[in-house]
Formats: C-alpha cells, structure tokens, sequence
C-alpha cells in the first residue's frame, strides 16, 4: 500500500469528518428535532383539550341547569298537543273543544267536517277540522280569541267569510268558515 501524501490525508480526514456530521445531523438530530416539535404539537392540543375539559366540568352545575330548562320546556310544549295517541282520538277530542269553545263563545256551529290530517316532519300530525259557524261579530271574536288562548296548542289555517243580503238589502247574515287544526306527535316506533 501507498503512503497518502498529507494533502491526500487532509482530504481524507476533512472528508470522514464531514460524512459523519451529515450521517449525525440526518439520521440523529433532525429526526430528534422533529419528534421534539410533534411531541410539542401533541403536548399543546392536549393541554387545549384539557383545559375545555376542566371549563366543562367546573360549568356542570351550568349546563345541568339548561339540560333541566329544556326539558320542563319540551314537556310544557309536550303538554300543549293533543292527548290523542291516533288520529282519530285526536280528531275526536278536537272536535270536543271546538264544540266546548263555540257554545262558551255563544256561537253555532252549523257545519263541521274533519280533514284528513297531514304529517310535519315525520314527528307529529296536524290534526284539521273545517268548521262554518253562525254568530255575531263580537262572538266570533270572542271564539277566535278563545281558540288561540286554549291550553292545547289550537291554529286556525284558513279563514273565510261570506255574506248574503236579502232581497230588500236589510238583512246581511255572514258565514264564516275556518280550519282549525291541533297537533299530535307520532309514536316513533
């Protein structure tokens, strides 16, 4: 073997100390550097994670208060539908208010029909009856006032009035009409 000449040797040593900065820097501290960011990273959105947790857990008494609120509200709101659990007890029990309403209000109901009842949302049923009724403007007032305070929740869809004069212009007998409609909610079976 051949002696190296010192410039060789130089090149050879600088050469030897170079690959194992870059075998180092590539293979130990990058990789090292990288872990120590994504353990960063992973340290910091747990910490976030943590701290929502702890907020949650000290505003308990908070979102227990609001989880009880709404459900005396859902079930005051429950309250308001029909006690029906088909339609056609619902109907039924419609056309009872509507009737216990007109005779309070001082009106008469000279026609009455049910309307098949229509499905919202998949959840509840609107139950319809159409009614036309006989009175003065005050008592039929004083029923549509009655209709929309009632305890169950009670809507009037349509509303209609006609009129006839008789022969001499005197007389004028006004016919009202209206849909009224109450709610069931379906059984999710």
């Amino acid at each position: 073997m051949k002696k190296l000449s010192s410039r060789d040797r130089k090149f050879l040593i600088g050469g030897g100390i170079t690959a194992t900065v870059i075998v180092v820097a590539f293979y130990i501290i990058i990789p090292f550097v990288d872990s120590y960011a994504s353990l960063d990273e992973e340290l910091s959105r747990q910490g976030k994670l943590l701290q929502e947790s702890v907020e949650v857990i000290r505003n308990k008494r908070v979102y227990q208060e609001r989880s009880s609120g709404m459900d005396r509200e859902l079930a005051r709101l429950n309250r308001q539908l029909l006690d029906g659990s088909d339609e056609v007890t619902a109907q039924n029990q419609l056309e009872t208010i509507v009737r216990e309403i007109a005779e309070y209000s001082q009106i008469t109901i000279s026609r009455s029909f049910p309307i098949q009842g229509r499905t919202i949302e998949d959840r509840y049923s609107a139950i319809t009856v159409e009614i036309t009724v006989d009175g003065d403007l005050e008592s039929l007032a004083a029923f549509l006032q009655a209709v929309g305070s009632h305890s169950k929740y009670l809507k009037v869809d349509e509303f209609n009035i006609s009129s006839t004069i008789s022969r001499r212009n005197q007389l004028r007998r006004l016919s009202p009409r209206m849909q009224i409609s109450g709610f069931i909610k379906l059984s999710q079976g």
